[in-house]
């Protein structure tokens, strides 16, 4: 039997250099505002379908663990978002452009989110910013431009947990931990029966008896005081 195994031509080499070099540009244009936002995308959707997981009751093999993952998960993106705020700081060319551009990535993560949210739980009370002036007049607020990042991630976080919570109450239960609570059911129904009724009556016996010894006993110790 003959084996055949492909080898890169000249074409087939000079092409993937072209590729590794085309890569290697990508990379060294990318600004670190262009990859705090790749890697917030990235989170953006891993949020996204752990979330839609636990709607359907997924997520874990019990919804403590569901949630746990969730936890992290929300860590991570609230991270990644501080980076955006941050590094959207220090590119922009001045105070009042870098407020504008901040405002307008938060209007539109939280956008993207509630778009999100509101597919699974229409009918949720969720935080909305009021509008973009209102945005920059609270990002405005902070002390200097160096914490301005926390004044924006401060408000994301808070909307962020509040409106999951929101969301998560259209939930279905978790199925894994359906599926064990209703084995242990069958296995508690399919038991064989126990003897704990004839324990139970044992015990009212020893129980009673001993409660008639202590008052026989207390009765003697009376009749002696009185000898």
């Amino acid at each position: 039997m003959e084996h055949s195994s492909h080898r890169p031509t000249g074409h087939d080499a000079s092409e993937n250099e072209l590729f590794r070099q085309l890569e290697a540009g990508i990379k060294e244009e990318c600004t670190p505002l262009t990859n705090a936002l790749l890697a917030h995308d990235e989170n953006q959707e891993k949020l996204q379908d752990h979330l839609d997981a636990i709607m359907r009751g997924e997520g874990g093999c019990s919804q403590s663990e569901a949630n746990y993952r969730l936890d992290r998960v929300v860590t991570s993106n609230i991270r990644t978002y501080d980076e955006v705020m941050k590094e959207t700081i220090g590119e922009s060319p001045d105070p009042l452009s870098s407020l504008e551009h901040m405002s307008e990535q938060h209007l539109q993560y939280e956008a993207q989110l509630l778009a999100f949210f509101r597919t699974h739980n229409p009918d949720g009370d969720y935080y909305v910013t009021d509008g973009a002036a209102q945005l920059e007049d609270y990002l405005a607020s902070a002390e200097s431009e160096n914490y301005r990042h926390a004044f924006a991630t401060l408000l994301y976080r808070s909307n962020l947990q509040h409106n999951i919570a929101t969301c998560l109450q259209a939930a279905e239960p978790n199925k894994s931990e359906l599926i064990a609570q209703t084995h242990a059911l069958e296995e508690a129904f399919n038991a064989p029966a126990s003897n704990a009724p004839c324990y139970e009556k044992a015990a009212y016996k020893i129980k009673n008896a001993a409660r008639v010894a202590k008052s026989a006993l207390e009765s003697a110790i009376e009749k002696r005081k009185f000898r």
